[in-house]
């Protein structure tokens, strides 16, 4: 945004500021040594842009010198506060503003390379200064935050981690599993790889979470027949008296819908009507996987007729 100048202080300091002669001499003598030398004053330019919050520029100004650092683009921000008080909070705002710039650097001068950004507090308030000037004394626990924020993010590449670590974790294991091979030509190795698995959480009183996994798979994983995919898993649960049959759980899920959408409006009918299109939303994502009419009205049970036309009608869309 455009910065505005709304009072006489900000006005008299960013006419002054303005005036590279002058602009030029404050950051002489104001930047350390270290930074100066490697920051091209004689390359100062103003940008027209502002950065801080809208109810803030009653007692803050902005002003934004693009230059060079080390030879690379780069800015160096000066907010005047005027305010008879310091903002204890100011180090917090500051990087706000300081993300605002790089946001605004990409916007207009494109490229992958973000900018150094120099930011300098000018403060002419009555009361001293006695806030901390680094950010991380704004936690409770400085130490802490020191040693995990502004440091490289931690990379979980599910691609790096082999399967046999990933299956020794029964319930993160499944789903970052799943996530790694849903996208494989065709599913079915995978799922008779982990049916074990799968078997195990529902041991476990899994068998929401596994019904989770199974709908994700069915609606999203490649297969050159989705029955076999389906056979594996409802057989792997049953060979030990699993609590559902897949056909069983995704009923299951339909009429907990169902229910929901009767409790919502409060009719029997909403029920019975939540219920049935429940059904048909599960019958299309399982029709569009490549399944038999037949197979789908089995899991469903809904009427042939019924299905066919649904058919039709994915067809006609």
């Amino acid at each position: 945004m455009k910065n505005t100048i709304p009072n006489p202080h900000d006005r008299y300091f960013h006419a002054a500021m303005t005036d590279p002669r002058v602009a030029r001499e404050f950051f002489e003598f104001h930047l350390p040594k270290e930074i100066k030398d490697q920051i091209d004053l004689g390359k100062l330019a103003i940008c027209p842009e502002s950065f801080i919050d809208e109810k803030l520029k009653l007692s803050i100004t902005d002003m934004l010198f693009e230059t060079l650092i080390r030879g690379k683009p780069g800015y160096i921000y000066l907010l005047a506060e005027q305010q008879s008080k310091p903002i204890e909070m100011m180090p917090f705002r500051l990087w706000k503003y300081i993300f605002g710039i790089m946001d605004y650097y990409l916007t207009t001068k494109g490229g992958n390379e973000l900018p150094i950004i120099y930011p300098v507090i000018f403060y002419t308030g009555k009361q001293k200064y006695t806030y901390s000037t680094d950010f991380f004394d704004l936690f409770a626990e400085p130490d802490v935050a020191r040693s995990v924020l502004l440091k490289p993010f931690q990379l979980v590449d599910v691609h790096r981690i082999p399967d046999e670590a990933l299956k020794h974790r029964v319930w993160a294991g499944i789903m970052e599993l799943t996530m790694k091979h849903v996208f494989d030509r065709d599913i079915l190795p995978f799922v008779r790889d982990v049916v074990s698995l799968l078997r195990k959480i529902e041991s476990m009183g899994g068998s929401r979470y596994l019904l989770t996994t199974v709908k994700y798979l069915l609606e999203t994983g490649e297969a050159e027949n989705v029955e076999p995919v389906i056979e594996t898993i409802r057989e792997g649960l049953t060979e030990t008296g699993g609590v559902m049959t897949i056909a069983e759980m995704l009923r299951q899920e339909g009429r907990q819908e169902g229910r929901q959408e009767g409790r919502q409006e409060g009719k029997q009918e909403g029920k019975q009507e939540g219920w049935q299109e429940s059904r048909k939303v599960i019958a299309q994502k399982l029709l569009a996987t490549g399944m038999s009419i037949e197979t789908v009205g089995k899991i469903t049970e809904l009427p042939i007729t019924e299905l066919e036309q649904l058919v039709s009608v994915s067809e006609i869309n």
